[in-house]
């Protein structure tokens, strides 16, 4: 199981690093730059693969979830950290394997709660060097992903005009973040970027990814079901696909309501933490300085599951929730409340238990460039067009992938013919595909990689991009197909 975006990542970063591309003029992208430029960095140093990445994902998650801890018993007694931390700790096996692939959202996450927790130790021990480092992270969280980073940029000043009020307190704070900002953006006007960063960092991602790909928040159509776009889009992935699916088909029909309640209740626990805070707040006409922050940062953090609102991006902007969930414990007054709240959890750490000890990834995968366990049929697939890439297409040739895959760009050494890669409705639906179309038939490339798979949630490749469908069902023949007992796939 190998997913687009991570395969989108490496191949551009391979780009920067070995080729001299520059994010943004020569490579589209939408989000901030630091994730790609960290991956060209990682690969200038220790090579180009892909354990790599996936190894500093794991150290990265590892932080964060010491990172909760922190936070947690900074607010709270240990006892209540360490349930926060432990169910940070387990939610990744919900999201297994997406959990591990390079992203930025999991960087602008990190560096989100380290600002939280700068400035909650500044609150407690008054050292102005604390302001200016929680500046310097607050820059890293906006440079990964710019949505977190500039939300919580905003309810970081309210907190400081509200609580301080002096002019000293908010420009050692502001600045590093400028500082940051002013040096990123400095770079890409060296490189003759600039109107190509802020198109594509304020434009594209709201006139063509978020208007095609964002979903309702949380449609629940059937109890004892699961409907197409429900099975996609809001349940944990190893259970989706990697078990149940594909390994158990006939499954008891009394684990759907049981899966249903886990993942209504993670849906639900914002805005019910929400209503409980906002009335606690509300009763005692005040907020403390600690809950200001931990409800600024769950805010923030939160905005990576929008517009796209599937359990994958739930799941990371839930670590603030975790957070302010562990303190509204902490402070009640009511222990049967306490208990009611504990039992969910209980019921996710059993079920994320299970998960891990029938996880079905058993065949090892050995390439020069990454060393993995897949899942059987995943890896069938991926060596078998990898074998008939190797063995039709010529390394010089230029071959495109459709609509998505850019790992078989990064695993088989290809460079993508076009500035992007072909990544579902995010760059083709706005034109339906007619400059994809264009370039295809000005660089008269020979061969198309084109899985027919259908993700629910997303409309069929032909409807968003009907022109390109049109151009490539006239102009191309089919040389092979490959499937195996799942369907066809290439």
């Amino acid at each position: 199981w190998f997913a687009m975006e991570e395969g989108q990542i490496l191949t551009e970063a391979e780009a920067i690093m070995s080729y001299g591309k520059v994010l943004y003029k020569d490579i589209d992208c939408f989000v901030s730059p630091g994730v790609w430029y960290l991956t060209a960095i990682l690969f200038k140093v220790f090579g180009v693969g892909l354990n790599i990445t996936r190894l500093v994902m794991a150290i990265l998650f590892s932080l964060t979830v010491v990172l909760v801890y922190l936070i947690s018993s900074t607010a709270m007694t240990k006892r209540y950290a360490v349930f926060a931390a432990s169910m940070m700790f387990i939610q990744k096996a919900l999201v297994f394997p997406l959990g591990i692939f390079i992203n930025y959202t999991e960087f602008a996450v990190f560096f989100g709660l380290l600002t939280v927790y700068l400035l909650l130790l500044y609150v407690t021990k008054k050292y102005r060097y604390l302001l200016c480092l929680s500046g310097i992270s607050l820059g890293l969280s906006m440079i990964f992903k710019q949505n977190i980073g500039f939300v919580l940029f905003l309810g970081s000043l309210v907190f400081l005009f509200v609580y301080y009020r002096t002019l000293r307190e908010i420009l050692t704070f502001i600045l590093p973040t400028g500082l940051i900002l002013g040096l990123t953006l400095l770079y890409f006007v060296s490189k003759g970027a600039t109107k190509d960063l802020l198109h594509r960092l304020f434009s594209m991602p709201f006139n063509g990814f978020y208007q095609e790909s964002k979903v309702p928040y949380l449609p629940i159509h059937s109890l004892w079901r699961f409907t197409q776009i429900e099975v996609f889009q809001y349940f944990p992935s190893l259970f989706w696909v990697e078990y149940v699916f594909y390994y158990k088909p006939h499954v008891s029909p009394y684990l759907i309501p049981l899966v249903k309640t886990i993942v209504v209740f993670l849906y639900f626990l914002p805005i019910y933490l929400c209503v409980v805070f906002g009335l606690r707040v509300l009763k005692k006409h005040k907020i403390a300085r600690v809950e200001f922050l931990l409800f600024t940062g769950c805010i923030a953090i939160f905005t990576t599951t929008f517009p796209r609102s599937d359990f994958v991006h739930l799941m990371q902007g839930i670590p603030g929730w975790l957070i302010l969930g562990a303190y509204i414990m902490y402070t009640s007054k009511y222990c049967k409340l306490v208990s009611l709240n504990l039992f969910p959890f209980i019921l996710i750490a059993g079920f994320s238990i299970l998960l891990i000890i029938n996880q079905p990834c058993s065949q090892l995968l050995i390439h020069p460039r990454c060393k993995v366990y897949l899942i059987p049929h995943h890896y069938d697939a991926i060596t078998k067009t990898m074998g008939w890439m190797e063995k039709n297409i010529p390394h010089n040739e230029s071959v495109v992938v459709i609509p998505s895959d850019a790992m078989y760009y990064f695993l088989s050494d290809r460079t993508p013919p076009f500035r992007y890669t072909v990544l579902f409705p995010t760059n083709i639906s706005y034109d339906k595909g007619k400059r994809v179309s264009e370039m295809i038939e000005d660089l008269k490339v020979k061969y198309i990689v084109y899985n027919p798979c259908q993700i629910p949630g997303i409309p069929p490749f032909e409807k968003y991009g009907a022109i390109l469908y049109g151009y490539l069902s006239n102009n191309y023949t089919k040389a092979c197909s490959l499937s195996n007992e799942f369907g066809e796939y290439l």
